[in-house]
């Protein structure tokens, strides 16, 4: 990340003698990055025996969100996002009165992309700025798959066959400008999403099976990332 961060920021440096916002000018961002560890632990049974259920898991993943905008006035941005993440997670169970095991991995790449648009409040050249953002959005999966197996020789593999999916949101954002060319946001918001996917399971030993899965969502968004104005009218003439 920060082999990316560093030219970005010598570049915005560069352009800062130029104003922020202004009919013309182009805005190239990006949200700083979003990482993220989980583990968890898990033990179930029933009043009727004395055989429990322990699990526990772990995974990690990590994203990053570019974005380009183009400025129709000096206060309305339109423009394009693409995001690239990637997750990985493990999981394992045994039982208290049994020699039972099964383990669990998984891995996925995924894209999203879509359109946005952002208005700016208060005066165009203001050090402080905040704006509304709304956007909307589609996700591929070039890649998920796993592997679940138990100590007994069960065993399968799994994956999207296929995948559907659109949501978006509206932001409420304030922009502080380090420079005429560097600006730090800081948002909340509200996002939805909709998705349907049928999932594959391949076994060694039979046919392989296909299961849909539909579901909605919605929640409160933060987030914070940083965006560079660049004068693209003038430094092209």
């Amino acid at each position: 990340m920060k082999r990316i961060l560093i030219p970005v920021l010598i570049l915005a440096v560069a352009v800062s003698a130029f104003p922020q916002n202004k009919k013309g000018n182009l805005l190239i961002g990006t949200s700083i990055g979003s990482a993220g560890l989980s583990f968890g632990s898990s033990e179930s049974g029933s009043s009727s025996s004395t055989n429990r259920s322990e699990s526990e898991s772990s995974g990690y993943s990590f994203g990053i969100g570019p974005t380009i905008g183009y400025f129709f006035t000096d206060k309305f941005v339109a423009g394009a996002y693409l995001g690239v993440g990637f997750n990985s997670n493990r999981s394992s169970n045994t039982q208290t009165e049994s020699d039972y095991e099964s383990k669990s991995n998984s891995h996925s790449v995924y894209l999203s992309l879509g359109p946005f648009v952002r208005y700016y409040l208060g005066a165009p050249n203001a050090k402080r700025m905040p704006y509304i953002h709304a956007y909307i959005s589609t996700s591929l999966y070039p890649s998920y798959g796993g592997h679940y197996e138990t100590n007994s020789g069960y065993e399968y593999d799994y994956g999207y066959e296929s995948y559907s999916y659109w949501g978006g949101g509206v932001q409420l954002g304030y922009e502080h400008f380090v420079n005429s060319a560097i600006g730090l946001q800081y948002y909340v918001g509200y996002s939805f999403s909709r998705y349907s996917y049928e999932y594959k399971y391949e076994y060694p030993d039979r046919d392989d099976q296909l299961s849909e899965y539909k579901s909605t969502s919605n929640g409160l968004t933060v987030g914070v990332g940083i965006q560079i104005h660049l004068d693209w009218l003038n430094r092209n003439r």
